[in-house]
């Protein structure tokens, strides 16, 4: 079920638990059951061919399994941010995991924040979409971006198949 029907899914039920996740310069929205995990930062292992187009800049370590971690602003064609003192990384729990990327990290900028939202939640016809995101949403006054999860794990097996990480 893509990220998008699990959150209209949840909406249906009255029950929608959401996580907003802090980027350099956005928000993401993702259902609370996406993320297994909050790690703090550790600088990846480089990969074979350098960063690409498809946000995937590194490899990391978690419980004893080595991880493809993805930048969401690399994805969009930015830069690969720093990495600070609030820098966290979020391990995704794979929507496929028979497809072989049973989890991945994410490089985040803060803590993510816990949300409570009613069962309508609000498009954002103004926001600019970027590479990785499937819609923009109001929440609290504020844009948030849900990501096109699907895609990134599509994007995470083609690498995984030319032996990236």
């Amino acid at each position: 079920m893509s990220e998008l029907a699990e959150l209209e899914h949840q909406a249906e039920q009255k029950q929608l638990t959401g996580l907003s996740l802090m980027l350099c310069d956005r928000m993401l929205l993702v259902p609370n059951t996406a993320v297994a995990e909050l790690v703090a930062w550790q600088a990846p292992d480089a990969l074979p061919g350098g960063v690409q187009k498809d946000g995937l800049i590194g490899r990391i370590s978690w419980r004893g399994l080595q991880l493809p971690l993805v930048s969401f602003e690399v994805l969009a064609g930015e830069d690969e941010p720093e990495a600070g003192g609030q820098t966290r990384i979020a391990i995704f729990n794979s929507l496929d995991p028979a497809a072989g990327a049973g989890f991945y990290g994410v490089i985040l900028q803060g803590i993510p924040r816990s949300l409570q939202l009613d069962s309508h939640l609000q498009a954002d016809s103004q926001a600019e979409l970027r590479n990785g995101e499937l819609q923009a949403v109001q929440v609290e006054g504020q844009c948030m971006y849900i990501p096109d999860l699907e895609g990134i794990e599509q994007g995470l097996l083609r690498a995984r198949l030319q032996q990236r990480f």
